[in-house]
Order: structure tokens, then sequence, then C-alpha cells
């Protein structure tokens, strides 16, 4: 096809290609390139601009033939940019709002990069509700779907309480629709609405009364969204299909472009927690890979966003990076370095921190001992969220030798 030929590499060519029909519309005042297929668009006499992310259109339609391609991308936007239809009271929109649940790079992208700064592009208005994960809520109308904004709530005068009440409403009143599941045998899914499956899981008590109208009662229910279109529940006492639904559910997030998580989250009639077995657990490395997987994830996508951020403003700021190690029992752990050469860092929390000499010697010490014994050489960033901490080189010496007494094998 054209579109793959030339020099351009495919995500480059989609991106120009995406630009010149934005320059072409109507009422579209300035198009701005701020990352790998992410552009910043002025309409009319807007004042914040909209953040436009190509990243899962690139996925859905760079294989189509180019008329096809071109035309479905053309209709993608029109609908992205086309606010002349965005409710204005709370009563226009009421029947729009669904939940919807996501995670913070997801948020962050939302928001996106900006003259070397992030934000402020009309970000979505959210709830942390687990680790990783946050609650947004979809202004879901016929070509589009958006978020609320805080502005949005300023213009409606309503709480976020309110919003998120209406929009979970609204979810319980699309109905439960549910089938046993195919790719997990002994599992159910929700199999609706489309592209608000995981967020039954926002619903209080939503997920325990569909395991009660399937016959699983007085038992532990896990419930499993590894992307935006799934949600999947079973019987916890089964270590079996347990272990089946978090091998599926671990390929499934590490293989989509809308991944939410890859961990289990027990349910009850309040809401959902992420499980976390006891050690003798049979599932228990498999469970804690997974939501080492999810937090290994989210900080690679900061860390991606952060450098693209750093190199526009000319900040010369080493963003660390978090790895994941394995025993010889299966089990998992976290890492990061602590690098005294480094004189300007940010450092993410993880099991161990890495405690890196200018020699190249190293000692691992845990994340906890680090922040008891050198916390004040580790400044919390107040924005960053999830959590990094500012350092200097190294703290002083009686300081870096009391962690050293500390030092563990991983």
């Amino acid at each position: 096809m054209a579109f793959f030929g030339g020099k351009a590499r495919p995500k480059e060519a989609f991106t120009r290609e995406a630009v010149s029909l934005l320059d072409r519309m109507p009422g579209v005042r300035r198009v701005e390139r701020v990352g790998e297929l992410t552009l910043r668009v002025t309409v009319g006499g807007e004042t914040s601009p909209h953040v436009v992310l190509l990243h899962n259109r690139f996925v859905e339609l760079a294989g189509l033939p180019d008329e096809e391609r071109r035309a479905r991308l053309a209709f993608s936007l029109r609908a992205l940019l086309d606010d002349s239809s965005r409710p204005q009271t709370m009563v226009d929109a009421s029947g729009m709002l669904m939940p919807s649940l996501r995670t913070l790079s997801y948020l962050a992208a939302s928001v996106g990069p900006v003259d070397g700064v992030a934000g402020p592009m009309r970000p979505p208005a959210s709830a942390k509700v687990a680790p990783m994960l946050v609650e947004v809520v979809a202004l879901d109308r016929e070509h589009s779907m958006t978020f609320v904004s805080s502005e949005d709530l300023d213009r409606w005068q309503a709480s976020w309480a309110e919003v998120v009440a209406v929009a979970r409403d609204n979810l319980r009143a699309a109905g439960t629709p549910l089938t046993a599941s195919t790719d997990v045998p002994g599992a159910f899914t929700v199999i609706g609405p489309d592209a608000y499956q995981s967020a039954w899981l926002l619903v209080p008590g939503a997920v325990d009364h569909m395991a009660t109208a399937v016959g699983l009662t007085g038992s532990t229910i896990l419930a499993f969204v590894p992307t935006r279109d799934d949600l999947l529940f079973l019987d916890g006492s089964d270590p079996a299909l347990t272990a089946a639904a978090l091998a599926w559910s671990l390929e499934r997030f590490q293989h989509s472009t809308r991944s939410v998580s890859p961990a289990a989250y027990v349910v009850d009639s309040s809401g959902f927690a992420p499980w976390q077995p006891d050690r003798p657990h049979p599932c228990f490395p498999a469970s804690e890979r997974a939501r080492r997987v999810l937090h290994l994830t989210e900080y690679t996508l900061q860390k991606n966003g952060l450098e693209q951020i750093f190199e526009r403003s000319g900040e010369d700021i080493f963003v660390g990076s978090v790895g994941l190690g394995e025993r010889p029992d299966a089990s998992t752990f976290t890492w990061a370095a602590w690098v005294e050469a480094v004189d300007a860092g940010l450092v993410p929390e993880a099991d161990l921190v890495g405690m890196v000499g200018r020699d190249g010697a190293s000692f691992l010490v845990r994340w906890e001992d680090a922040q008891r014994v050198a916390g004040a050489w580790m400044e919390r960033d107040p924005i960053l969220d999830p959590p990094r901490w500012r350092v200097a080189g190294w703290p002083p010496g009686d300081v870096v030798e009391a962690l050293r007494r500390l030092a563990v094998d991983p």
C-alpha cells in the first residue's frame, strides 16, 4: 500500500496524514506535534487545546486501504474535535455519562506534554480507585467518547460525586449480559456494554451480584480486567481456575492497546481491592507477578513521557527505570537504582533500591530501609503519580555505610 511506501516510518506517515487532514478542517486554527502519535489542536476561539492521541487509531486503521483509512481517520478526528454538542448543563449531560476504568498512564497521556510541562489541556476529572487505576467519567455521544473535565463540573455546577453516581446508574440501567467464558472455562465474563465492560468493577456490589446470579455464593469472588473491554470473574477458592485466569489476564494485558491491569481483584458488596494471597497459596507467584507487571508497565510509560518533557524543556534529569526480577522459587521483585554519579534524578518506588557507586559497585536495600535511613536525601515529587523521589547524588558517607550494613540479596 502507498501508506507504507516511501521513506517515512508507518507511525510517522500516519501522524503526517492526521496533521494534513486536520489542517484542512474548518475551524482548526493550529495543529502541533507534541510526541509520537500525539497532537495538540486548537479549534476556533477556544483557549484550551485538544490533545489528540492517535495510538489506538494507528493500530485500528493503519492496515486499511488508503481511501478507507483516510475516510475513517477524518471521521474520527472530526468527532474528537466537535465540541459544539458538548452538554452545557448537568441535565443535558446526564444521559451521556458512563463510568470508565483507566490507568494513571492513560490519564497522563490524555493531558500530554505542552511546551515541556504537563497540562493543563482539559484533563479528565478523576479519582484513584486502586494502585495505578483511576475512575473517569465518559461523555458517550453517538460518534465519540470524551471525558468529563473539571471545566465541565464547574459549568454544570455539579460535584464529582454527583456525576459519578449518575454515570454508575446509567451503567446499571444498561443491564449485565453474562456468559460462560470460553477463554477460561469455569469462569464467567461480562459482554457489555461495549467499551465499558471493565467499568462494572467500579459499581459497588455489581460483580458480587452477578456472581450470586450464576450461583457463586459463599466464596471469594475474583475479578480480572486486563483491558478496557474485559471483565471476567470466578470462584477464587479454586486454585487451578485462578491460575488459568491469571495467565489469560497477563497475556491479554500485554497484547492490548487498551490495557488496564493483569492483576486479580477481590470483590464484595462494598467494592473491590487487589487480591493479595498469602505466600503458601499456589497462586502467590503468579498473583505477585501480575501486580508487579502493572507496576513496571505504569512506571515505564511514565518514564517515556517524562523523558519527552525534559528533552523539550532542555532539563538534564535522569528518570530512573523499574526492573523486574525473579527468584528461583518463581517469586518476583521490583528494583530501582539510586546512582551516585547522577546529580539530578527521579527514583521510582520499588521493592529494592540498588545503590550504584561511581566505580560501578552496587548493593541492594529494601525500599523501606532506604526511606528510613536516607529519607532526608530523597524528596518526593509533589505532582508525579506513580510517585518518584528526587535525588542529587548519594547521601553522606556515613549514611551510605548505614545502608550498606542493611544490604540484602534479592
